[in-house]
């Protein structure tokens, strides 16, 4: 209840005021004083009701005291003088602006009025309040005067229209210019429906006006009051500010339309899952192409069922994926690479990025499936690059080592061979000699020519060569034995069936490779279990356009889940001794020049390779390269110049040509150069060595060229083993001419290449 405080103006009147206050049943105390105001608390404070007592005695300067106190009072408060008995005009014109209502002390209404002043003063109390907390409040309220059309808004609406009363006066002919042309119709129909047939009016929308020109969207609810007539009073009401609401749910649609706008367009699959179930939320367009499955039958799906159903049966899968969790829980960014199942069947390698995210309180798991399978095939290429790179290498040092072991063995051998031929061709028309001797000798000679083989067989094993290059793959396929020999005569027994076919499009070395890896697996595949009969078949015929290479055994075969993995880089089922590489160098040596390779096995029955390799187009123009026979007959040049740094070499040939040629030995290219310069008849042919100090057999045949170029084509060139590449390119163009031997030296080789370099002066008559 707001107290009443009874003013002590100094007079004995105020005691019986007091004593009237009693009476009537007012509560009321002493006023405190104007001394005390400073102690008034912070915010809107109500002072209640001031009684105060008025009579003749009371002094002007009291009057001035209490003119200046409530005139200028910080709080709300209302004034009630009580009036002595008798004329105070004076009094009532100087305290005009501070009594608010006055009674005298004698008249027998003064008690209710001033009971219901208290009242009143109470209401408006209360009223304030209400408007205060209204005031306080994101909303505003307005009152609407509908007989004078007058509009009070509340402080709060002026500020949400950015306007202020002073330069604003409302009016509702004001009110309704401020309502957007678009919404005025609905608004005023809303009005109307309410005023003159009480049609609710709630939750109205409409957008005013701003001081700056924009719109604010507002929502307004209202309650008319009538007279006793039923006509409209007063419409009072309170308005909510929409717009931020509207401008955040604008935004969240935007966003939400970029956010399907971002997930469709993402190039990977995208996939929206909820982290407690494991249910697949939402898919992008991507990710249906890459499953192959339309997104209702994706959206509802267990995770597990983007991958293969075996990966839950595999221990390495499960600890991975349960790494992948753990790191999402503790908020990390997790990759992991994983298959999944297509529609069709088909396994996919992915790289799966997952993130976990909250959204309106909910997480979610992201995770982004990205195909890796053109990547993973490039890596593998790489790998496999680089395993070719390193064999090739390898080989390169190996060709290196093998050319100068060959040379500096040929050499020597060359003489041995020479030798041992000339000693057994002499001795043979010796009457008397003892066969062992001459069988001796023929062992010797069979056993430097087996040397020569082995030599020979480890120049064209570790020789470089580009896949353009062509080789006869008869011979090539007997040293491919004979260098895995080792490995295949301890387990099994080989089978030969070798046919003469025509040269195909790959190199010797790169064709004896293959044929070494393929002879070494089948020798391994008989390791473990005892085979009855172990045995190896390798065939080789000519089939159409194809010469076909099939290496078959007995062994234990290939399991079938292994049969597609045969031919990756680093599979093997040798873990002890097998690198995984030798199938799939194979393959790419023989697809490399348009080859083809299958492989069946059955386990416990046996494997078989076929290799097919294109015909090479050459190959009925090419030879034995010096094996060529012109068919004419011709004896050996009666003059021969022979050119090689080993005087043995020389004096060996010189055994072989026998008396009827007059041979001319040098040990250097310069030396036999000058003598051609002074006397270009010493030579009807030359024969000479490609590696020696100073100039190289190719150096001398440029030099020849430019002084004599008829003598220059009747050079014959002898290799022990070309060490650099200039001397192997120079030796591969003789030998497709038919103008090279190796050493050592074959006589009757050496005698046929001397006859072909001599053209036949007359050819032979047609009989």
């Amino acid at each position: 209840m707001v107290s009443a405080s009874l003013v002590n103006t100094g007079t004995p009147f105020v005691s019986q005021v007091a004593e009237f206050l009693d009476s009537a049943g007012v509560e009321w105390v002493h006023d405190l004083g104007p001394e005390d105001d400073a102690a008034l608390p912070a915010g809107p404070v109500d002072g209640g009701v001031f009684i105060v007592p008025l009579d003749r005695h009371v002094t002007p300067e009291v009057v001035t005291e209490l003119a200046a106190r409530f005139g200028g009072s910080p709080w709300r408060s209302r004034q009630f003088a009580v009036i002595a008995d008798g004329d105070l005009d004076w009094v009532d014109a100087a305290l005009d602006d501070v009594i608010d209502e006055a009674a005298a002390l004698g008249s027998t209404l003064t008690a209710r009025r001033l009971r219901r002043f208290i009242q009143r003063h109470f209401d408006e109390v209360r009223d304030d309040a209400a408007k205060t907390f209204l005031d306080s409040t994101a909303d505003g309220y307005w009152i609407w005067n509908v007989p004078l059309g007058e509009v009070e808004w509340s402080p709060r609406t002026y500020q949400i229209l950015d306007r202020v009363p002073q330069t604003a006066p409302m009016s509702f002919d004001t009110y309704v210019e401020m309502v957007h042309p678009d919404d005025r119709a609905s608004v005023m129909e809303a009005i109307g429906e309410h005023l003159e047939h009480g049609v609710s009016y709630r939750n109205v929308p409409m957008r005013l006006a701003t001081a700056y020109g924009g719109y604010r969207t507002l929502i307004a609810s209202g309650q008319v009051v009538r007279t006793r007539a039923g006509e409209p009073l007063l419409m009072v009401g309170a308005v909510t500010d929409r717009t931020a609401q509207l401008v955040a749910e604008q935004q969240a649609k935007e966003a939400e339309a970029r956010y399907v706008r971002l997930f469709q367009s993402m190039n990977d699959a995208a996939v929206l899952a909820d982290p407690m179930t494991g249910r697949i939320v939402d898919v992008n367009e991507p990710a249906e192409r890459l499953w192959l499955r339309p997104r209702e039958d994706l959206i509802g799906a267990p995770q597990v069922s983007l991958h293969p159903p075996d990966l839950e049966d595999d221990p390495n899968a499960r600890e991975t994926f349960r790494r992948h969790i753990r790191a999402l829980q503790a908020g990390n960014r997790a990759v992991i690479q994983m298959p999944i199942l297509r529609k069709d069947g088909s396994r996919v390698a992915v790289e799966i990025s997952s993130s976990l995210f909250e959204v309106d309180g909910t997480q979610y798991i992201l995770g982004l499936f990205r195909d890796i399978t053109e990547r993973l095939d490039v890596e593998r290429s790489l790998r496999e690059r680089d395993t070719q790179l390193q064999l090739a290498s390898r080989l390169a040092a190996i060709g290196s080592l093998a050319a100068g072991i060959g040379h500096e063995i040929n050499n020597p051998l060359s003489y041995v061979v020479g030798n041992l031929g000339f000693i057994r061709e002499h001795l043979g028309e010796v009457l008397g000699i003892d066969g062992d001797v001459l069988s001796a000798i023929d062992d010797a000679i069979e056993g430097s020519n087996r040397v020569r083989d082995i030599v020979t067989d480890l120049k064209v094993f570790s020789r470089g060569g580009g896949s353009d290059e062509t080789c006869e793959p008869l011979p090539v396929c007997e040293i491919a034995v004979r260098m895995a020999v080792h490995d295949v005569r301890h387990r099994a027994s080989v089978e030969l069936q070798l046919s003469e076919c025509p040269r195909v499009s790959l190199s010797a070395s790169r064709l004896s490779q293959i044929a070494v890896n393929l002879l070494t697996n089948a020798a391994q595949s008989f390791d473990g279990d005892a085979v009855h009969d172990p045995r190896v078949v390798v065939s080789l015929e000519h089939v159409r356009d194809r010469v076909v290479l099939r290496v078959e055994d007995n062994g234990s075969g290939i399991a079938p889940d292994d049969l597609d993995r045969v031919f990756d880089a680093f599979f093997t089922t040798k873990e002890a001794i097998g690198t995984g590489l030798g199938l799939s160098i194979t393959r790419q040596l023989v697809e490399a020049v348009g080859g083809t390779i299958t492989l069946e096995s059955e386990v416990g029955v046996g494997t078989t390779v076929e290799v097919g390799l294109p015909v090479a187009d050459d190959a009925a123009d090419r030879g034995s390269g010096a094996e060529r026979d012109s068919g004419l007959p011709c004896d050996l040049p009666t003059s021969v110049v022979v050119v090689d740094d080993d005087p043995r070499v020389t004096a060996s040939i010189r055994r072989i040509l026998g008396d009827g040629t007059q041979v001319h030995t040098f040990t250097r290219a310069s030396q036999a150069l000058d003598r051609i310069r002074a006397d270009p008849t010493i030579a009807e042919a030359i024969l000479c060595d490609l590696m020696m100090p100073g100039d190289s057999g190719a150096d001398f045949h440029d030099a020849l060229a430019l002084i004599d170029p008829g003598l220059a084509a009747r050079v014959v060139f002898v290799t022990g083993g070309a060490v650099t590449p200039t001397i192997a390119a120079f030796e591969r163009r003789m030998r497709a001419v038919g103008r090279l031997l190796e050493k050592p030296l074959d006589p009757d080789r050496l005698r046929g290449a001397l006859r072909a370099a001599v053209p036949s002066a007359e050819p032979p008559t047609q009989g």
